[in-house]
C-alpha cells in the first residue's frame, strides 16, 4: 500500500502516513458481479441443454487424453492436499499477527477458513440440482457440475496467498506467491480436463464461483482488517540503522544515522553523519549535534550550539571587562578606551 512520506505537525510530532485513495465500492461490486453473472449463464446452459454444451463436448474430445501425469495434476485439488496448505498458512499468519500485537490478528485466517467452508455448501447443491453426467472417460453418473476439485484448489491456494501477502516484505516474494497459487490452480484444471474427469464448462464454472468468493474475501480484508505492509517490521525501529545512504523516515528517534550522505528528517536523537549537511528540522531534535560538514540546514543554529552548553567539568571563563577591546596579548592586559577621548 502506497504511503506518503512522514510529515511533522507544529509541535514536532510525526503525523500518520496518508494512505492512497481507495477505489469506490461500486466498482468492486461490479467486478464481483461479472463472474457471478457468468456462472448463472453457464448454469442455465447446463440445465437447459443449451448450445454451449455442444461446443463444450467438442472441446473435451479434443483435449481429453487420460494419462498418469494428468491424474497427478488433478490430485493437487484433493481436500487432503489443498486444505492442509491453507491451514498451515492460517496458523502462520495468526501466530505472527499475535506476536506483532496487531489488532484483530485472528480475523484474516478465520475469514479464509470460513470462505473455504462455503465451497461445499455451494458446490454440492449445484451438483444435485444440475445432475450433469460426466465425460466418456468416467463411469456413468451425475453430479459433475461444477468441479469441486477446481473450487477447492482455487479457494484454498488463493485465500492462503491473500492472507500471506501482507507478511511478504519484497515485491518479488509477493509475485512468486501469486504466481505459485495461479500455477497450482491451472495445473489442477488442466489435469481434470485432460484426464476426462470433468467437462471444460465444469472447470470454467468453478473459476467464476471462486473469483466471486475470493473477491469478497479480499474486499472484506480491506475493510474489516486492513494491513499496512510498511508496519510489518515494526520491531526494527528500535534497532540501529543499517549502513546505507540514509536513515529511514519515522525511525522514532531511537536509531543512529547510517554512514551515508544524510539522515532523513525525524531521526530524533541520531547523530548527523560526518561530512554532510544537517537534515532539516535538526534544531527541534533534542541533543542533536551538527555533523562536521560544509553547511547546516536552516533552523539548525541551536543544534550547532548544543556543544557550547556550560559543562561542570570545564573551568569557567572569566568575563571580559566592559569596554575591553580584546583578550590580553603576550600577558599584557587589554587597553581600555576612554569615552571622553573618543573621536566623533
Amino acid at each position: 500500500m502506497a504511503t506518503s512520506p512522514h510529515q511533522e505537525t507544529e509541535d514536532g510530532s510525526p503525523t500518520a502516513p496518508a494512505t492512497a485513495p481507495r477505489r469506490p465500492f461500486g466498482l468492486r461490486g461490479l467486478l464481483l458481479a461479472l463472474p457471478a453473472l457468468l456462472l448463472a449463464l453457464i448454469t442455465w446452459q447446463v440445465i437447459a441443454d443449451g448450445p454451449l454444451l455442444a461446443l463444450d463436448a467438442r472441446l473435451s474430445d479434443a483435449l481429453r487424453h487420460p494419462d498418469r501425469f494428468s491424474e497427478l495434476l488433478s490430485d493437487l485439488g484433493n481436500v487432503q492436499v489443498a486444505v492442509p496448505v491453507l491451514v498451515l498458512v492460517a496458523v502462520y499468519v495468526a501466530l505472527h499477527g499475535q506476536w506483532e500485537g496487531r489488532p484483530r490478528w485472528w480475523l484474516p485466517p478465520v475469514a479464509a477458513l470460513v470462505v473455504l467452508t462455503l465451497v461445499p455448501l455451494i458446490v454440492v447443491p449445484l451438483k444435485e440440482w444440475t445432475a450433469r453426467p460426466g465425460t466418456p472417460a468416467v463411469p456413468p453418473a451425475t453430479g459433475y457440475y461444477p468441479s469441486g476439485h477446481t473450487a477447492t484448489a482455487a479457494v484454498a491456494y488463493g485465500s492462503a496467498v491473500m492472507i500471506l501477502l501482507p507478511w511478504l516484505l519484497t515485491a518479488l516474494a509477493r509475485r512468486l506467491a501469486v504466481a505459485t497459487a495461479a500455477l497450482l490452480v491451472l495445473a489442477v484444471s488442466y489435469g481434470l480436463v485432460r484426464h476426462g474427469y470433468h467437462w471444460p464448462l465444469d472447470v470454467l464454472a468453478s473459476w467464476c464461483l471462486c473469483t466471486a468468493l475470493l473477491g469478497t474475501l479480499g474486499l472484506f480484508l480491506r475493510t474489516a482488517a486492513p494491513h499496512d505492509r510498511t508496519a510489518v517490521p515494526a520491531r526494527a525501529a528500535d534497532a540501529g540503522g543499517a549502513a546505507g545512504p540514509a536513515c529511514a523516515a519515522g525511525s522514532e528517534g531511537h536509531s543512529e544515522g547510517a554512514a551515508g550522505p544524510a539522515c532523513a528528517a525525524g531521526s530524533g536523537r541520531a547523530a548527523g553523519p560526518e561530512g554532510a549537511a544537517c537534515p532539516e528540522g535538526a534544531a527541534d531534535s533534542a541533543g542533536y549535534e551538527c555533523a562536521a560538514g560544509p553547511a547546516c540546514a536552516a533552523d539548525s543554529d541551536r543544534a550547532a550550539r548544543s556543544d557550547r552548553v556550560a559543562d561542570p567539568a570545564r573551568p569557567a571563563r572569566s568575563a571580559k571587562p566592559a569596554g575591553a577591546v580584546g583578550p590580553a596579548r603576550s600577558g599584557k592586559p587589554g587597553r581600555s578606551v576612554d569615552p571622553d577621548r573618543a573621536k566623533p
